[in-house]
């Protein structure tokens, strides 16, 4: 699937364009610009990062269509609207889970605690008591630096321009 987040102002607002590999396309207008990178950037990062296949992304990619989408174009496959359900009751608790997990991070790179920080480490443990145990420091150092990829890329970009990546299909 292509996501692609076109940086609309200096002050960070954008909107998400998405291409699944079905080729149905859509937009979501970007939501918590207030962090380093644009919040739909995070959860890319994050859940790349701590191979969370059925957090937004991949359950977006798996054909899951959420309130904030807007249908752009392309052929939609008979009962998607099913399917869409199916996959986001199926995925609830891994989607709640990356919801914390991009916040989580996003604060904790926002403030500059480290990535061996306590702070950090006391956060997961206590936002995310069932995912926290399968967070092991690689992982960790995989979010910021996959966060850190795409905050140096997402700053280079001018108003107007695109940074386009890959959510790999399942």
């Amino acid at each position: 699937m292509q996501i692609t987040l076109v940086r609309i102002d200096d002050e960070g607002r954008y909107t998400t364009r998405i291409q699944r590999d079905d080729g149905v396309r859509f937009s979501i207008q970007g939501v918590g610009h207030h962090f380093e990178v644009p919040h739909d950037l995070a959860h890319f990062a994050v859940e790349r990062a701590l191979r969370l296949h059925t957090g937004f992304w991949g359950t977006i990619a798996a054909g899951g269509l959420f309130p904030s989408m807007t249908y752009e174009g392309g052929r939609r496959k008979p009962k998607a609207a099913e399917r869409s359900k199916a996959s986001l009751k199926a995925n609830v608790r891994r989607l709640v889970e990356a919801e914390i997990a991009v916040n989580v991070f996003s604060a904790a790179i926002s403030e500059g605690h480290a990535q061996t920080s306590a702070v950090l480490r006391g956060l997961l443990r206590e936002r995310l008591p069932t995912l926290e145990r399968e967070i092991t420091g690689s992982k960790v150092a995989n979010v910021y630096s996959g966060y850190r990829q795409v905050a140096d890329q997402w700053k280079a970009l001018r108003v107007g321009e695109a940074m386009r990546l890959i959510w790999p299909s399942r």
